[in-house]
């Protein structure tokens, strides 16, 4: 959306501009829509007017969904026709795009959701370094909700396991036990001095742990139609 902003003058011998600026559609801190005008902004030419390569509005705004700022910067020039026209060269901070978990994923561990989320910031950051130990911490938040789920008498014990023991216990689908099996050794060798499985690497862990999490939302959703049907008075049958 485009509007109109007043932007204060940084040269105090330039007067104050009136500048035609698009206002970003979502917020780069938390993703929500946006649409607001922004707090305040200034803009910085040469007395001689304005010059493509030097005149820049900086522009402050405010998302009212995460309650944190952010900035835009904006390149102005004046058009053919006499008017100025702006054009965004920067949002800070850079948004990240965000990965998308399922509402039972979501209401089974937010945890997870959390601390993966982080992970693909550093990793869209460049820090290859340090996002596989994310993705390996988001794994065990993932299993140890599933095993609490379904093993609430046994919470206090799955906590204080390591993640090898909380797979082998609790759980018994096969595929999804290799998954997990495997995203842990991956995630294992993200964390350590030596690799013990070089030809596999981040992005191996985050496909394993990706299908771990398909695995676990098609158990869930199994779950949920065997309660369906079990709840149901008449004989299971396609009508």
């Amino acid at each position: 959306m485009e509007i109109s902003i007043e932007a204060i003058s940084i040269n105090p011998q330039t007067a104050n501009s009136i500048v035609p600026v698009n206002i970003p559609s979502t917020c780069p801190r938390c993703g929500v829509s946006y649409g607001r005008e922004p707090l305040i902004s200034y803009i910085c030419k040469s007395k001689l007017g304005y010059d493509t390569k030097k005149t820049y509005v900086y522009s402050l705004y405010f998302c009212p969904a995460c309650d944190r700022c952010f900035y835009v910067t904006y390149r102005v020039w004046v058009s053919g026709y006499g008017g100025n026209n702006s054009e965004i060269v920067e949002i800070l901070p850079v948004p990240f795009p965000k990965q998308h978990f399922s509402e039972k994923i979501k209401e089974l561990s937010p945890k997870f959701i959390e601390i993966y989320q982080q992970s693909k910031i550093a990793e869209d950051a460049g820090l290859s370094e340090i996002c596989g130990m994310g993705y390996r911490k988001a794994l065990e938040f993932l299993v140890k909700d599933y095993a609490i789920a379904f093993h609430p008498e046994d919470e206090e014990n799955i906590k204080s396991q390591m993640l090898s023991q909380c797979i082998n216990a609790y759980i018994k689908e096969p595929d999804m036990k290799s998954l997990a099996i495997a995203s842990a050794w991956i995630g294992n060798d993200e964390t350590h001095y030596v690799r013990k499985h070089e030809d596999y690497d981040l992005e191996s862990l985050k496909a394993f742990v990706a299908t771990t999490v398909a695995a676990v939302d098609y158990d869930l959703t199994c779950r949920e139609a065997k309660k369906l049907i079990g709840s149901s008075k008449q004989a299971p049958s396609i009508p």
